[in-house]
């Protein structure tokens, strides 16, 4: 995943409606902060914390820093034993980004390895939004969380070309600006 120099990223899923997030870091030592940076987002979202969190691997990925975090906002902690994709949710949610970024990339071989984060992360925004079989009447988890069905009408294929109006600047007149789509703006 080394681009923009991202070299790991953190993958976490809510139980309830299976919804994910997404974190990229440049250094392994940088597990608390990125376990902050969920935290936050889950509490931005649901204005709580989670009351447990699981952890694969057995509990070898838990560093005493995240602990410590865990411990600071009331987060009870547990392990998933090694299990396969059936068994360990985590592990099932990476392959299933890697897959889907895997095919972003390979529909769109004129953009280069330089985007796969990018790819990464339009993949976490369409399985939040994509229909889930595991979820009540196979909602998204979108649909779970809002209430209401994902609008689907902004939707690009990934790197396929765009045009983009930038605002008028008095140095210069308004034009239109070729490039791919790469990214979703969230």
């Amino acid at each position: 995943c080394q681009s923009r120099g991202y070299k790991y990223f953190a993958a976490f899923r809510a139980r309830r409606s299976r919804r994910s997030w997404v974190i990229f870091y440049k250094h392994g030592h940088q597990h608390r902060l990125v376990f902050k940076k969920f935290l936050s987002n889950y509490h931005a979202s649901y204005r709580q914390y989670p009351t447990k969190i699981v952890f694969d691997n057995d509990g070898k990925n838990i560093s005493s820093g995240v602990a410590a975090e865990c411990a600071d906002h009331g987060v009870k902690t547990g392990t998933v034993g090694p299990g396969g994709e059936e068994g360990n949710p985590a592990e099932s949610l990476i392959l299933a980004l890697e897959r889907k970024a895997r095919k972003y990339m390979n529909d769109a071989p004129h953009l280069g390895e330089g985007l796969y984060v990018e790819a990464v992360r339009c993949a976490d925004y369409m399985i939040n939004r994509e229909p889930n079989i595991q979820n009540f009447r196979h909602r998204s988890p979108y649909h779970i969380e809002k209430g209401v069905p994902p609008r689907t009408s902004h939707y690009l294929t990934f790197g396929c070309k765009v045009w983009v109006h930038r605002k008028y600047d008095s140095r210069m007149k308004q034009r239109k600006h070729k490039m791919a789509a790469a990214a979703v703006e969230m």
